[in-house]
């Protein structure tokens, strides 16, 4: 009973079911509004694949962020509901192939300690790969794969960017990034040996016998058909370098199908096939291979050996790399000769590199 007949009528009238519709709120209006105050945010979403933590961001820049949206995590569920889920999921990709190859690299000198690391690498590590032991022989595994040169022809024949031939897959040097995380390894393994080439603008991956080389084109952007200057080859089963200049030469090699070669290749070839003429000069790895196995090699369908296929660190792989293992054919032990047996000459050489090490220069015992 309500003694003001007013107070009894208010509270009936709040007995009243209601319903009022939620107001919508664009996030892509909240984004575009404060754009520049979330760019460094967004640059540190992407170059890392995670969030940052406290006292990554540059102070000022954090702060902002914070007086803005509350928190770094407002601001980073933020930009990921602007953007499509697809991209971080690629970035996480591109970032976890990336500490691979740095990993595997790591082992030609000595690796450092989990604890050595900076703490922003660290974090990258831990929310990738889980532990830095994982890390670590997930980048073994990747190190040892460029002595088979099955794995090293199917990552050549998947590659995105590149020109191909039948024997090599010719790469400039700004394109190196985008190429599968064996093929950079496989790279950098020669780069040991020959050290940083400066002056060279190609590069020249082998798929028939393990050897990189460094071109030089000093009109590359100029000429349609651009000469060849110099030349530095790296013979990994011989464990050498060797220079050549074509600077003075009458006829020096041309480069050709340039507008292949920086970016994507366009349209998918045909299958190329090493040479089989050759047979009795040098063994030479024959395509069929990756047929005969259905593609188990860089993924799980045939279809993903082709040019357009960007995964050749997929489950197949790591699974074609654990058989190798289990039988033998990778050495376990450098120091052992028993288990060289059967290996390829690259492989061997490989594990010697690794046992010696690499302290300003390469120190290999014949």
């Amino acid at each position: 009973m309500f003694r003001d007949p007013g107070l009894a009528q208010q509270f009936l009238a709040t007995r009243v079911y209601t319903y009022r519709p939620r107001v919508h709120i664009d996030p892509h209006e909240i984004y575009e509004a404060h754009r520049e105050r979330l760019a460094p945010l967004l640059n540190f979403l992407t170059a890392h694949a995670r969030a940052p933590r406290g006292g990554e961001l540059d102070s000022l820049a954090e702060a902002a962020i914070r007086d803005g949206f509350g928190s770094l995590g407002r601001a980073t569920q933020l930009i990921r509901q602007v953007t499509e889920a697809s991209f971080w999921d690629r970035v996480a990709v591109q970032r976890r192939a990336e500490l691979l190859v740095y990993i595997a690299l790591s082992r030609f000198g000595r690796r450092p300690r989990f604890s050595e690391l900076r703490s922003t690498l660290a974090a990258d590590i831990r929310s990738l790969f889980g532990t830095y032991q994982s890390a670590c022989l997930q980048g073994d595994r990747l190190l040892l794969a460029c002595g088979d040169q099955a794995m090293l022809y199917v990552s050549a024949r998947s590659s995105p960017v590149g020109k191909q031939t039948p024997s090599a897959l010719y790469v400039h040097r700004s394109a190196l990034g985008q190429l599968p995380p064996l093929l950079q390894v496989y790279e950098g393994c020669a780069q040991v040996l020959s050290g940083t080439v400066d002056q060279a603008n190609m590069i020249k991956l082998s798929v028939t016998q393990p050897q990189v080389s460094y071109l030089s084109y000093p009109r590359f952007d100029r000429d349609a058909h651009p000469t060849l200057a110099s030349a530095v080859t790296v013979n990994l089963t011989k464990l050498s370098v060797d220079w050549r200049d074509y600077s003075r030469s009458d006829n020096p090699p041309l480069l050709h199908r340039k507008g292949r070669v920086p970016g994507s290749r366009g349209p998918a070839p045909r299958a190329v096939r090493p040479p089989h003429a050759r047979r009795n000069a040098r063994r030479t790895l024959r395509a069929p291979r990756a047929d005969r196995h259905h593609g188990r090699l860089a993924g799980n369908s045939p279809s993903e050996c082709g040019p357009g296929s960007r995964a050749p660190l997929g489950e197949g792989l790591d699974r074609y790399i654990q058989s190798r293992e289990r039988s033998n054919l990778i050495a376990k032990a450098p120091s052992d000769s028993a288990t060289h047996r059967g290996q390829p000459s690259f492989e061997r050489n490989y594990t010697r590199i690794v046992h010696h090490g690499w302290h300003g220069r390469l120190q290999v015992v014949g």
